[in-house]
């Protein structure tokens, strides 16, 4: 299948060097805000969610590696106008925390969740979760006194957001919006709840392979984790921490939880450098993409000509109408035929 090149005019280029990828989703951060944003107890945690519209499919943003829901701002209102829309933050997140305990609102807790947005999900996608971390690793100690490395994978993040949208109200079928790891959640859903999942669309998606075959092509010391993440690691929360560790966990989960089912699917790739300088993710990610668009025989693979990794803040409008085109085709797919 060859992929559709979109031009568009660039919307904001947030990617560059680390220090300013950094300041400029710090930013961001700052200024975009969803409205109807809400709280959830899912299992003794309070969930933050922000959800406006109305009708079906829901439409569920799933965010990539530290980023938090305010990414879709761009997004979030334009479907919104066309349908439920729900986004979260995951645990360990802004606002999603133990239900007995009080938000950590400190500077040095949200300027690292936001460098941690750039280094971890930018740089980090293709690189080992095993490698040159343990100093950053998140652990508990056990019944016998001893620390374990935490975990968090596709299984538990998948199910937990099944609670808190089943608590909330939101009924199945979603149309599920991935972003960068995020993709491994929508992929793992889909795959492990086809009845619940009406399309899928992955905005520059990570690919459930993809360390594994970085180490196999490229060697432990290519994709080591760069001294940058690894310092922001240690700042981060525990749960985001164990999100990290497991990432390669999730990954397995998704491959080994078998094909897609027959649903729609729209690959979103972008058509820039991400910025990262890293040999490993610019020559892999090309490959990764057209094999998440080869899932399945009638998806569709865009290439965002002017976007970097976060196609939905570089160019919004293409995640928007893929979306828009999504949800049209699934209605009129359950239209009553007389």
């Amino acid at each position: 299948m060859k992929p559709i090149v979109l031009d568009s005019e660039i919307h904001i280029d947030v990617l560059g060097r680390h220090a300013l990828l950094a300041a400029s989703l710090l930013l961001l951060t700052a200024c975009s805000s969803l409205p109807g944003k809400q709280t959830a107890v899912v299992d003794n945690y309070n969930m933050a969610y922000a959800t406006q519209g109305q009708g079906s499919p829901v439409v569920v943003f799933e965010s990539g590696f530290g980023a938090m829901m305010e990414n879709w701002s761009d997004v979030y209102p334009q479907i919104a106008a066309i349908t439920k829309v729900f986004a979260y933050n995951r645990r360990g997140y802004e606002g999603s925390i133990p239900h007995d305990e009080a938000e950590d609102d400190s500077s040095i807790t949200g300027i690292a969740r936001t460098v941690g947005e750039v280094t971890l999900d930018i740089v980090a996608p293709s690189v080992s979760t095993v490698v040159g971390i343990a100093d950053a690793a998140s652990t508990i100690s056990d019944n016998k006194g001893e620390e374990v490395v935490q975990v968090r994978t596709a299984t538990q993040t998948v199910e937990e957001l099944r609670a808190l949208l089943s608590g909330a109200g939101f009924a199945p079928p979603y149309l599920l919006v991935g972003h960068s790891s995020g993709g491994l959640y929508a992929l793992y859903f889909a795959k492990t709840h086809p009845d619940e999942v009406a399309g899928i669309v992955l905005v520059d998606s990570s690919h459930p392979e993809q360390m594994q075959r970085c180490r196999e092509r490229y060697g432990d010391e290519e994709c080591e984790v760069p001294w940058l993440a690894r310092s922001v690691m240690k700042l981060l929360p525990d749960e985001m921490l164990a999100e990290f560790n497991s990432l390669e966990e999730s990954g397995r989960q998704v491959t080994a939880s078998g094909p897609l089912p027959a649903i729609p699917l729209t690959v979103l790739s972008h058509g820039k450098s991400a910025g990262t300088g890293s040999a490993p993710i610019d020559e892999l990610w090309p490959e990764f993409q057209q094999e998440l668009a080869a899932q399945l025989p009638d998806s569709k693979h865009i290439i965002a000509k002017n976007s970097g990794h976060f196609i939905q803040k570089d160019q919004p409008e293409l995640v928007i109408e893929a979306i828009r085109e999504m949800v049209h085709d699934i209605r009129a797919d359950n239209a009553p035929q007389f």
